[in-house]
């Protein structure tokens, strides 16, 4: 998460460099409140917890920073392939495939688990407790503490990856749910966590859900409307057969269609003209359609990244 993210008191989109970060009036101020020892203390504290966390979430800072971004995102990469591999075996996942003989059994996948855990977990506490919010004695964010912390999804991700290692442990893997075992592949998450385009794309799409929202207005009203016409002129009465047998039906053929995707598990009935000439004007209503949403987030992704390049 880029710095500014956490430290500032909007939570602006707006990037900073690190020296303007670090030379800034909230740490300036921050490094001289007080007097005497217990001044030089706590600038001494705070400096301590800047270069940790600055270490920690911009790769660009040191050399270190970048050798210790690139070993969490090969973590995150391995755990998400292990967890790949898993299910090449089966549910039982005692390397009984004989296509796959050499995979790892039950216990191996265990291992592996306990080791990114063991990565990963000191990784989230320390994070958390150097998290500029949370430095008390500033008053400043006194009143904010967590927020910025609860407000990063990031760290949501990182939670829920490794919650199911601790589920399994208590609980047994008996009870506990294959979906919050599913929820590891959340580490993947990290290889975006520290890059600045993850930030761009997001400002973009962000910037874009207002425009977006006409062009959804748009899409509902094409579906409606097409959905209600296909259903009168090629309406069909045998379940047992694909056709459009109801409005719901008959609403996923146009879905399908106007993002041009057309499985073609459900067509016009060969011979009804009608049928097929609206289905040629929904294909026509879907590339137009679809011209609008990726023209109003491409135009915003453009302009975040001018901002970007010019900051």
């Amino acid at each position: 998460m880029p710095v500014y993210a956490a430290i500032s008191p909007t939570f602006s989109t707006q990037e900073e460099s690190l020296d303007e970060l670090v030379n800034s009036t909230f740490y300036a101020e921050s490094m001289i409140k007080g007097t005497g020892t217990g001044a030089k203390k706590h600038a001494t504290t705070l400096g301590r917890f800047e270069k940790i966390f600055v270490f920690m979430v911009d790769p660009n800072s040191s050399r270190g920073a970048s050798l210790y971004s690139f070993f969490i995102a090969c973590a995150a990469f391995t755990s998400c392939f292990i967890l790949f591999l898993q299910t090449l075996d089966g549910p039982n996942h005692q390397s009984s495939e004989p296509e796959y003989p050499k995979l790892p059994n039950e216990s191996g996948y265990y291992d592996a688990d306990l080791v990114f855990t063991i990565i990963f977990t000191p990784e989230l506490l320390i994070r958390l407790i150097i998290w500029p919010s949370l430095w008390h004695e500033h008053e400043y964010l006194t009143e904010r503490r967590l927020k910025p912390f609860l407000r990063d999804f990031f760290n949501w991700f990182d939670v829920a990856a490794i919650v199911p290692f601790y589920t399994d442990l208590i609980f047994g893997k008996e009870k506990s749910f294959v979906i919050m075992r599913l929820c590891r592949l959340l580490r993947i998450f990290k290889l975006a966590r520290n890059h600045s385009g993850t930030y761009i794309l997001l400002r973009a799409i962000r910037a874009s859900v207002a425009p977006i929202s006409v062009a959804l207005i748009f899409f509902t009203e094409i579906v409606l409307f097409f959905s209600v016409v296909m259903y009168m002129v090629d309406p069909s009465y045998d379940r047992n057969k694909p056709g459009f047998s109801d409005l719901l039906t008959t609403g996923y053929f146009v879905v399908v269609t106007v993002a041009t995707i057309g499985y073609g598990d459900i067509t016009p009935t060969k011979g009804n003209v009608a049928s097929r000439c609206f289905a040629v004007m929904i294909i026509m209503s879907g590339t137009l359609f679809l011209s609008m949403p990726l023209a109003i987030i491409g135009t915003e992704f453009d302009r975040a990244w001018k901002q970007h390049a010019e900051s």
